[in-house]
């Protein structure tokens, strides 16, 4: 077993000390009642409240809220400490609205379910949401009035007058499950 030097005493010494201290004070704080303690620290009474505050049965009662108006109209951290005066509206800046493109009237439900490719044929799966029903559509054919004017990878161009519409896999199928 190691052997404890004379160094080590000294310092279990001084912690001892510190710790029977600290009982101590913990010990006047917990049962002395706060007036005994602090009423003479330093020779002066430190028990004088403001005639202002109310304390009943020992307890602070808070004061009315209106009592703290003036507080509320001179910012407490303000360097004037003046009333308050609310700055003028800054005016409205106009910004070029850029108008967003128009489908013009695209039914926002049909969805792309597939593609199918084979030999000379091309198709596309379309259905839309909230239906249990689909139709494989090919390139010229009709669907909701809107005609396939070509098939890619991932979409179909659908047309109807001068207007088109790219119609993605999966797209409004991913935005309705967010």
């Amino acid at each position: 077993m190691a052997r404890i030097s004379g160094l080590s005493y000294a310092v279990l010494a001084v912690l001892t000390l510190a710790a029977s201290g600290l009982a101590y004070l913990n010990w006047q704080i917990v049962f002395r009642p706060p007036d005994q303690i602090l009423g003479r620290a330093g020779g002066k009474d430190l028990s004088w409240t403001p005639p202002d505050l109310a304390i009943a049965g020992g307890v602070f009662v808070m004061p009315p809220a209106a009592q703290y108006s003036e507080i509320k109209r001179r910012p407490v951290f303000s360097q004037t400490r003046r009333p308050y005066v609310m700055p003028p509206p800054k005016p409205a800046v106009r910004q070029a609205i850029r108008p967003e493109p128009v489908r013009h009237d695209f039914p926002e439900d049909v969805v792309l379910l597939g593609i199918l490719r084979t030999g000379d044929l091309q198709a596309a799966l379309l259905s839309r949401i909230g239906t249990d029903t689909a139709r494989w559509i090919g390139k010229g054919d009709e669907f909701l009035h809107w005609r396939v004017q070509s098939l890619g990878e991932d979409f179909v161009i659908m047309s109807h007058k001068k207007n088109r519409n790219h119609v993605y896999l999966y797209e409004k199928l991913q935005n309705t499950r967010k």
